[in-house]
């Protein structure tokens, strides 16, 4: 089958994740060739080693496209748009330029193991097989600054092989329907247990989430709030964080990794005190304050051109 579009190899679309809002946008770009159609599923629970992901199905998914790309004719530029997990298809590549010599391969990376609380951030041969995936490729997309010289100065890689994108795909518009949802409840923290230090105030009592539970129930427990704390132990880009202020949710988190680089200051602590000093101030006028002048200091529309922003640079690339 004749090719000239930009083939795209996609994380497993779960419904209970972004995977699926990615999986639905990239489909529709009349740029790209999307490979594993027809396969988007839920995360089996006794099949996920307690992980964000199901391993095996993450893992059939992405042979299953490589099957697919092997009755093309030409790839001249191949995208994968989750380099680190679970990492097939890149491993692949060395193979498939036996019969596609001349392709370019660009992918994105969103954490990876050189990321602290990463579910292979102590697994030095995962951090082996990204190095190695990194070398295949012609440009690796990441969401921050931060993100590029983290893994840089693990990897030795210098030069213009990183390309930062100030954040990845988000498209606040989806959640609008959340924002209307009563703000009954105070403050949430939210992480998974292995990214997040839990967090004591003296005048409040903070729920935690750690649990994966079905996408639009999140959402509609994330909207009850009307804070959110993100106490994580390190990060690239914080869906959390844009989900929170999504759905009208007042999101804080750490003055560390790259929250600094596009959080508004005025989300960001340095320390406990400040955290709380802010939190009370928010709370006790939560009434009377209009929040929109608060969240209104995001612009979070600009993370819905991730995927356009993306496509012009494979396209220019000659």
């Amino acid at each position: 089958m004749k090719n000239n579009k930009i083939v795209t190899i996609v994380q497993q679309p779960l419904t209970c994740r972004y995977t699926k809002e990615w999986y639905d946008v990239l489909s529709k770009k009349d740029d790209l060739l999307v490979l594993g159609a027809n396969t988007i599923s839920d995360i089996d629970r006794t099949k996920s080693y307690n992980y964000f992901a199901n391993l095996e199905g993450s893992i059939n998914y992405e042979l299953d496209q490589i099957k697919e790309l092997l009755f093309l004719d030409t790839i001249d530029k191949l995208l994968i748009t989750d380099l680190d997990f679970p990492g097939i298809a890149i491993q692949c590549i060395p193979l498939l330029r036996l019969k596609y010599p001349n392709m370019k391969v660009y992918a994105i990376l969103h954490a990876g193991s050189w990321i602290n609380g990463d579910i292979f951030s102590e697994n030095g041969e995962k951090k082996n097989q990204e190095d190695y995936g990194i070398n295949l490729c012609k440009t690796i997309f990441v969401s921050t600054d931060y993100h590029k010289k983290k893994i840089m100065k693990f990897s030795g890689y210098i030069g213009d092989r990183f390309i930062v994108m100030n954040g990845m795909y988000f498209n606040p518009k989806q959640l609008e329907q959340y924002k209307r949802i009563p703000k009954t409840k105070d403050i949430l923290l939210l992480g998974r247990k292995e990214q997040s230090v839990n967090i004591k105030l003296d005048k409040y009592t903070i729920d935690i989430h750690d649990t994966l539970i079905p996408r639009e129930e999140y959402l509609k427990l994330l909207a009850s709030y009307k804070i959110c704390i993100i106490n994580k132990t390190d990060d690239t880009f914080g869906y959390g964080v844009v989900e929170s202020a999504a759905c009208g949710v007042i999101p804080f988190v750490p003055n560390k990794y790259s929250y600094s680089e596009w959080v508004p200051k005025q989300f960001i602590f340095a320390n406990k005190k400040e955290l709380q000093d802010q939190i009370t101030i928010l709370l006790e006028n939560y009434n009377t304050l209009k929040n929109v002048m608060y969240l209104d200091r995001f612009d979070l529309n600009k993370f819905s051109t991730f995927f356009d922003d993306v496509i012009k640079i494979i396209k220019k690339d000659n």
